[in-house]
């Protein structure tokens, strides 16, 4: 790579990211290839989860801005392997937020001040199930702040927590196999 490649954004302002995409793909190792291509299929999966999640969200009649999974499709499907994206800590994660907010919804005070009591309280219980996953710290907030019923946590929060949960493994799956698939063309 040249060193308008080290200079990151500095590179794309200077048209070397040009040369340097040029570089990058006439120098490309079979670990580039595995891995750029691993990066491509979980990518699309996160389109096609958030497609899904649209759909179903519209089914419901739920308003998007209340079903909280765009953060958690991401996490996901672009960082499997890591422990926020553990099945437990999907589904963990966000029944604890929104319980907090339920809880915390109780408690006299501004929404401001009961959305940021119900993210502290939904971090400290994540925490102490060892379920973390950050982007359910969202649930809280919501259910805290516009007053959202229990019958919203069953629904969209439980079902499509669930429902992320094992998209997230058949995604896992589906890349393995097609890596298995694809191993014999890029060792040629």
């Amino acid at each position: 790579m040249t060193s308008g490649a080290d200079n990151g954004i500095l590179s794309v302002v200077s048209g070397d990211w040009m040369r340097d995409c040029y570089e990058a793909v006439t120098n490309a190792t079979l670990g580039d290839a595995v891995r750029l291509i691993s990066m491509a299929f979980r990518a699309a999966a996160a389109g096609v989860a958030i497609l899904l999640m649209e759909v179903l969200a519209g089914m419901a009649g739920e308003p998007m801005f209340r079903v909280p999974f765009v953060t958690s499709i991401v996490l996901v499907t672009a960082l499997p392997e890591t422990p926020p994206a553990r099945p437990a800590a999907i589904v963990g994660g966000h029944l604890i937020s929104s319980f907090a907010g339920w809880l915390v919804g109780f408690l006299p005070g501004s929404s401001e001040a009961l959305g940021a009591a119900a993210v502290a309280l939904a971090t400290l219980g994540m925490l102490v199930a060892r379920s973390v996953h950050p982007p359910a710290g969202v649930d809280g907030f919501l259910v805290a702040t516009s007053g959202l019923s229990v019958t919203w946590i069953l629904s969209p929060v439980l079902v499509g927590a669930l429902l992320l949960a094992a998209y997230s493994r058949v995604v896992a799956y589906g890349e393995r196999m097609l890596l298995q698939a694809l191993a014999p063309m890029l060792a040629r």
